[in-house]
This record gives structure tokens, C-alpha cells and sequence, in this order.
């Protein structure tokens, strides 16, 4: 994956002034609260990044083991750069395979893309959490059928888990949720 590169990642969408997507397994490789952030793709994503997957001209793929659940159009132009061959083009297909190392490919994308003009997509990336999290503080104000809803639990577990905690999460509907509710900051 791309983890130890997230520092490398992150000045390249600086640059670029674009979104940042994850997948379920990379979530909390930059935090939601930073400016370029989109959030998790997918199933038990966010309508954030969904919404800026479906909108791209093209999708720069570091690292990212796809899933069935990533949710990636199959039509959008896919760069994937990856160190292990085996997972290009895995389960998604790809129009661009880059096998090497992804620390040395954003460094040189950074580097040609210097001269590059961008227009910044940081307020779209501001507003589009807003809805988001007007559409959460809604949820958490229906009254749910059973128990606590997914909207409470997590919300709750972003204002009160430690930035160092590591948060293990198995299968099922509240995995789904997790990557959809929960909004890291270092965990």
C-alpha cells in the first residue's frame, strides 16, 4: 500500500489542488478533517468521495489493493502505481499499470506536474462535508428503531477516541458503517 508514502501523496494533491479518496483499508491515511480530504470509496464509504470519484477526469491510484466493495467506475481512466505487480489491475481493470516504487512515482509526478495549472477544488471538497454532515446530524436526530444508530456511535467515537488509537473492526453492517460515520484524525 501506499502508507508509507501518505506525506509524498498528500504534496502531490496539494499541488494538484484535488481530492484525496481512500479505500476502507487506507482510511485514516490522511485525516477527514484535512482540506483535500474525500474519504473512503465505496460501499461503506462516504458521499464525498463517491461524488468526486464519479466527477474525475482520471484517477491516480497509489498503492490501493481494490476490492469488490472500492466502488470504482469501471469507465474512468485508471493510473495505478503500485510495487507489487500482482495487484494491478487485480480487481479493477486499469488503463494504466506503473509498477515501482510509489514514493519515487509521486516524486516525479510532483516534479513534472510543477508547471501544471490547477484550479483548487477545496471549497466543493468544504461543502460537499457540510451536506455530509448535516445529513449525519439528521440521522442522529431520527429515533432509531433498536439500540443507538450508526450515526450516534460514530460520531461519539470521533470526538472521544484517542488520535493514537488503532481501531480494529470486523465484518458486517457496523464495518460498513464505520467507514462511512467515523471521521479519523490520526487513528
Amino acid at each position: 500500500g501506499a502508507r508509507f508514502e501518505m506525506d509524498g501523496i498528500v504534496d502531490l494533491a496539494e499541488r494538484l489542488q484535488c481530492p484525496v479518496l481512500t479505500t476502507f483499508k487506507a482510511k485514516g491515511q490522511i485525516p477527514d478533517s484535512h482540506p483535500l480530504a474525500g474519504g473512503v470509496l465505496g460501499r461503506s464509504g462516504t458521499p464525498i468521495a463517491s461524488h468526486f470519484m464519479n466527477e474525475a477526469d482520471l484517477l491516480a491510484v497509489f498503492g490501493a489493493s481494490f476490492s469488490n466493495h472500492t466502488g470504482i467506475a469501471e469507465y474512468k481512466p485508471t493510473i495505478h502505481v503500485d510495487y507489487d505487480a500482482m495487484t494491478l489491475g487485480k480487481f479493477h481493470s486499469i488503463d494504466v499499470p506503473v509498477w515501482g516504487e510509489i514514493g519515487v512515482t509521486v516524486d516525479e509526478l510532483h516534479e513534472r506536474l510543477d508547471e501544471v495549472e490547477a484550479e483548487s477544488q477545496r471549497e466543493e471538497i468544504t461543502d460537499r462535508w457540510a451536506i455530509w454532515r448535516e445529513e449525519k446530524a439528521s440521522r442522529r436526530a431520527g429515533i432509531p428503531e433498536r439500540g443507538v444508530n450508526y450515526a450516534t456511535a460514530f460520531e461519539a467515537m470521533t470526538r472521544l477516541v484517542p488520535d493514537d488509537a488503532i481501531i480494529p473492526v470486523d465484518v458486517g453492517n457496523n464495518t460498513y458503517a464505520f467507514g462511512r460515520y467515523f471521521e479519523p484524525e490520526h487513528q
